[in-house]
């Protein structure tokens, strides 16, 4: 019987569990012990569940915030400088003035966060105060609609990491205590049948089979959303719900 441990993440751990499970139910000896470990197995399900569930929440939120952000640069670096050179007698000394020496391309780099809006936010400053850009000053009005919609959801998102992240320790903290049972059930089995150990050793799964690596990669953590994805298709490998 080889154990789990640290390393088995929790598609390991529920197959390993399934697996216990139907070898219970094929016995009479050990049928009381197949409810058990089902249970066991359902709620690791369940945490696993929120959790992704909690993720998707997340990663949805960021295709928005990737929406909004990109809704945002078009309306400075197309509709603005558009109008801007429509306007502008001098665009080089207007676009300095306007952009505060910073190129549009540069400051609406990052994809939200507190650069971004800074950055935005002295655009719309100087177009409500500065007289020579006052042609342009129903621009402000839009940027600040849109830079105010991007900062709702952010916050949102940052209100889902935390929901990710609790949810996530759950999950770990689930995948020790089924561990734990599956390797408790092999001395309760050798109790129940001392004189027969192949019998014993054949209730449980062969981590080192073929057709599955014997750990999974890390859950993914609640940080960057381009590494959170691919970790998120990871570790979705090898994972089956209990209807399954």
């Amino acid at each position: 019987m080889q154990r789990l441990g640290e390393r088995h993440r929790s598609p390991i751990v529920n197959r390993a569990l399934r697996f216990l499970t139907i070898r219970l139910r094929s016995r009479p000896e050990t049928l009381a012990f197949a409810d058990e470990a089902a249970n066991v197995r359902a709620e690791l399900c369940k945490k696993r569940e929120a959790y992704i569930e909690a993720l998707d929440e997340r990663l949805a939120l960021s295709a928005e915030i990737a929406y909004l952000d990109a809704c945002l640069d078009r309306a400075v670096l197309v509709g603005l400088r558009r109008d801007l050179t429509a306007v502008a007698a001098d665009r080089p000394a207007m676009e300095k003035k306007l952009f505060a020496g910073v190129s549009p391309r540069s400051g609406m780099r990052p994809v939200g966060g507190e650069a971004q809006e800074h950055y935005v936010a002295g655009i719309i400053a100087r177009l409500e105060t500065d007289p020579d850009l006052a042609p342009l000053a129903s621009h402000a009005q839009r940027l600040r609609k849109r830079l105010d919609d991007l900062n709702q959801i952010l916050a949102k998102r940052r209100e889902l990491r935390i929901k990710e992240r609790l949810a996530l320790g759950d999950l770990e903290e689930e995948t020790e205590r089924a561990s734990l049972y599956y390797n408790r059930m092999h001395p309760q089995l050798k109790l129940l049948f001392p004189n027969d150990l192949p019998l014993v050793e054949s209730f449980f799964f062969d981590l080192r089979a073929p057709n599955i690596p014997p750990s999974a990669p890390p859950e993914p953590e609640a940080g960057d959303d381009d590494e959170t994805s691919r970790s998120l298709e990871e570790t979705v490998t090898e994972w089956s719900g209990p209807d399954e």
